[in-house]
C-alpha cells in the first residue's frame, strides 16, 4: 500500500539491527510526499513531535498505521 497525505504513519530506521547509535522511531501525520527523482526514492514530511520533520529514503522507512479515505 502506498502512503498518502493524511495517513498516520510510523517512521523507523530500516537498519535498526546495526549498531549505529540509538534506535529512533516516531509517529505522526503524513503532510507531504516528494520524489527525489522520477521513480526513485521519496522524501516524507511528517507532522510529529510538534514540528514538520523530514525523512528521506533509504535512510528512513515509513509504516502506515492508519490510512485516510
Amino acid at each position: 500500500m502506498t502512503a498518502k497525505v493524511g495517513d498516520i504513519v510510523k517512521i523507523v530506521d530500516p537498519d535498526d539491527h546495526q549498531i549505529d547509535g540509538f534506535p529512533y522511531s516516531t509517529v505522526g501525520l503524513l503532510v507531504r510526499v516528494e520524489e527525489k527523482s522520477p521513480g526513485g526514492w521519496r522524501v516524507y514530511k511528517v507532522l510529529a513531535e510538534g514540528d514538520i520533520l523530514t525523512f528521506d529514503e533509504p535512510y528512513w522507512a515509513l509504516e502506515i498505521i492508519s490510512s485516510c479515505p
